[in-house]
């Protein structure tokens, strides 16, 4: 069910748009097929707000993935931004913005599938970092996230308490963002889509989406 970046060559580095995906499979219930991911990631490289192997801003290609779906498949989305530090609510899918992963930490944190304070500081110890983007949702347990790595596709769970002390310690940007509804049909068709992908126990696809759309206009 699950994305996994390094899958295709093309889109290897595309870890905001894969985060960007997760976010509407969890939260709307459609999964994309990677041939349309190639076309998205395309269209971001072409507009400039996606560089391939390079720094992306959150606050920029966010909005632009938001408005491309939004034409092209007729909805009305919208970004939600919060911050780690102050409230995440436990409904939504949250982009995180970590500033130091590496291969080392990665490998540390699903060594038990766990991330804690400790594994924080370890993690900043080690060399050759770099920015990346994954998400986190409030897991089944009353105190655990999950969060999940499209790089490999690997999951592990943390707490509400780790995930502020990744901000105190700088291992991750504080804003985080979330993808909802802005207007009372897409609010609608996503509750429609919940419902059928909950009955179908399995994402939908594009044509799906399609129906479903068709059905409560």
């Amino acid at each position: 069910m699950w994305y996994n970046q390094t899958k295709q060559e093309t889109t290897k580095y595309s870890c905001t748009v894969y985060t960007f995906l997760h976010l509407i499979l969890l939260d709307f219930g459609v999964r994309i097929p990677d041939d349309m991911i190639i076309k998205f990631v395309y269209y971001l490289e072409k507009i400039w707000v996606l560089v391939l192997n390079k720094w992306a801003s959150f606050s920029i290609i966010y909005p632009a993935m938001v408005k491309y779906v939004n034409w092209k498949y007729w909805v009305k989305l919208e970004v939600k931004t919060s911050s780690i530090s102050a409230w995440l609510d436990d409904i939504s899918a949250w982009s995180l913005w970590i500033k130091k992963l590496t291969t080392q930490g990665q490998k540390l944190w699903t060594s038990d599938w766990v991330f804690t304070k400790e594994d924080v500081d370890k993690s900043l110890t080690y060399k050759n970092a770099y920015g990346h983007n994954h998400w986190v949702k409030k897991g089944n347990k009353s105190d655990k996230w999950i969060i999940f790595d499209s790089w490999n596709g690997v999951n592990y769970e943390c707490d509400l308490e780790t995930l502020k002390y990744w901000v105190t310690k700088n291992l991750y940007f504080d804003t985080s963002r979330a993808i909802v509804a802005k207007d009372e049909f897409t609010k609608r068709l996503q509750k429609a889509l919940i419902f059928k992908a909950k009955k179908k126990w399995d994402t939908l696809t594009i044509e799906e989406f399609n129906q479903v759309k068709y059905d409560i206009s």
